[in-house]
């Protein structure tokens, strides 16, 4: 399953960066179109930090996981806490 993935970039392309990138996107949209989306700012985060459907970048991740946090959204709380444990770790 999955394997002539490995052997076609375009397909690749096409079969699994596709929807990243579409999901990404969509849920960019619903913060603009409302900032206090918490779903949507906590799906942009996660995508940021995974580099799922856009170039991971923690600060960025961080940055939409703090507006979700301010909104009191515990997961997002929780993320960012798990961020700066694991910051926290390796400055050790």
């Amino acid at each position: 399953k999955g394997l002539w993935l490995d052997h076609d970039p375009i397909e690749k392309q096409i079969h699994i960066e596709a929807p990243k990138i579409a999901a990404f996107k969509k849920a960019e949209a619903d913060v603009q179109n409302d900032p206090k989306d918490i779903i949507a700012l906590k799906t942009v985060g996660d995508c940021y930090l995974r580099g799922f459907g856009v170039l991971a970048d923690r600060d960025k991740a961080i940055d939409h996981y703090r507006k979700a946090a301010e909104l009191d959204d515990a997961n997002s709380m929780k993320i960012l806490g798990d961020i700066y444990e694991k910051d926290d770790r390796q400055a050790s």
